[in-house]
């Protein structure tokens, strides 16, 4: 068994060829081979209109997809719903993103709805329609 753990990718179907054993998913030489994992946290994200930061939720289907935090911008902004990892980043993810149980991804997801969900309506209230009152 080879012990490079950067997953195979394929440029022609834009998907992963991972092995199910999940190796791709270990942190060090002496992590055992684990069904592959879905809930990551991966860096931290802060929204342009309100103070702080949090921990960007990442969800990763299956080992032939590629992993992806879902956006909760409204849809004015006309903004992507998904940011997916590339190709390209996938090694970086897989080597830093920290595996996270359904419970925290659930607990990460809200404070990035209602972060992104305050920034929007704080945009909104300072660039949104204006009305001439004369």
């Amino acid at each position: 068994m080879s012990t490079d753990t950067t997953p195979n990718t394929s440029a022609s179907d834009n998907t992963i060829n991972n092995q199910s054993t999940g190796e791709g998913m270990q942190t060090s030489d002496t992590a055992p081979n684990t069904p592959h994992h879905q809930y990551y946290a991966y860096g931290e994200r802060e929204e342009e209109w309100i103070p702080g930061t949090y921990r960007e939720p990442y969800f990763w289907e299956s080992s032939d997809t590629l992993p992806y935090s879902r956006n909760y911008y409204s849809l004015w902004e006309g903004l992507p719903m998904r940011k997916t990892i590339s190709e390209a980043g996938l090694a970086t993810f897989v080597r830093l993103a920290t595996p996270i149980s359904k419970e925290e991804y659930d607990r990460l997801t809200s404070i990035k709805s209602a972060s992104q969900e305050a920034d929007s309506r704080a945009e909104y209230m300072w660039s949104g329609p204006q009305y001439d009152d004369e």
